[in-house]
């Protein structure tokens, strides 16, 4: 009959759809140049069972001319249940299940859904894989973790370099855990989730509060060569330093204010961000003033004393 199987594709095709898919076309208004996009459908009443789809015409070139047939005579049509489409996931095929977060935070969620699959038990060869915002909270949770991590390396090589000194940057890095104890108790006491963006906010918070501690140990440090004792350059540079530091402090926790009670429209994305730096810079700032020049204290040595006891 001269029919290919894409001739018979492309009517059923055109049946079903439009002709758009398979032989889009454009016309041009002649008076004001105006394209327009042109595709030939059925109705929808000609297409709703399937003796009509059997019964669809076929254009059949003959010797006679042009005719039709309909699709019964070169198609065998039955009805059958299968899935729409096989989807596969890493080679292997899969089943995926759909499910929307709402009331509750997706970390918790999670867990639910976990401990309820560990109780479930798979035939061989079945197994379960959780995809989509979950593996994307994941690896941005190990990115950031490493971030961290990273980042405090970083400044404590620089500082060493900076200090010379392998004492002085370990006591200025007092300030990152006492800064992580903020933001672990503001997330807490706001009853905000551990995510992507108090992540980032305690980031943030890092490079402040060791700035912080910086001043206290430099200025107790220049305090020693003018001949201090370790006490009273502890105590002394303290006091120089407690305004800037003070008010560095208060500054930035100013303007993380209004987007931490939701004051800025649009910024709900912020929020957890906000109240970590908040709660980082709020607690890291005070327990900095007494608990790194108490460690300075502690760790340095009068050079008079050290200078008798290797003596004696």
């Amino acid at each position: 009959m001269g029919l290919t199987q894409r001739d018979i594709a492309e009517n059923v095709v055109t049946a079903l759809s439009s002709s758009a898919g398979i032989a889009p076309m454009i016309w041009v208004d002649p008076k004001t140049g105006v394209d327009f996009f042109i595709g030939v459908q059925y109705e929808n009443n000609e297409m709703e069972s399937l003796d009509q789809l059997r019964n669809l015409p076929l254009s059949v070139n003959t010797a006679n001319g042009p005719t039709t047939v309909p699709l019964s005579n070169v198609a065998k049509i039955d009805r059958v249940n299968m899935p729409g489409e096989i989807a596969h996931y890493n080679i292997g095929r899969v089943n995926d299940v759909y499910v929307n977060v709402s009331g509750r935070d997706l970390g918790s969620v999670v867990a639910d859904v976990e401990a309820a699959l560990k109780t479930v038990d798979f035939d061989e060869g079945v197994s379960y894989t959780l995809r989509g915002p979950v593996a994307t909270m994941r690896e941005g949770a190990v990115t950031l973790g490493m971030g961290l991590l990273t980042a405090s390396i970083l400044v404590y090589l620089v500082m060493m370099a900076q200090f010379r000194s392998v004492i002085d940057p370990m006591i200025i890095m007092l300030a990152v855990p006492l800064g992580f104890s903020g933001v672990l108790a503001a997330l807490y006491l706001t009853d905000t989730t551990l995510n992507i963006q108090s992540l980032i906010g305690a980031l943030m918070m890092i490079g402040v509060v060791v700035n912080n501690s910086i001043l206290i140990v430099d200025t107790a440090n220049q305090l020693l060569k003018k001949g201090r004792g370790p006490e009273q350059a502890a105590i002394e540079a303290t006091s120089i330093r407690f305004r800037p530091i003070v008010m560095t402090s208060l500054v930035l926790i100013a303007s993380m204010l209004p987007l931490s009670i939701e004051l800025v429209p649009g910024g709900e994305a912020m929020i957890p961000l906000a109240r970590a730096m908040i709660g980082g810079m709020l607690v890291s700032t005070f327990l900095t003033l007494f608990i790194v020049p108490c460690v300075y204290s502690l760790i340095k040595r009068p050079e008079s004393v050290t200078t008798t006891e290797s003596t004696a």
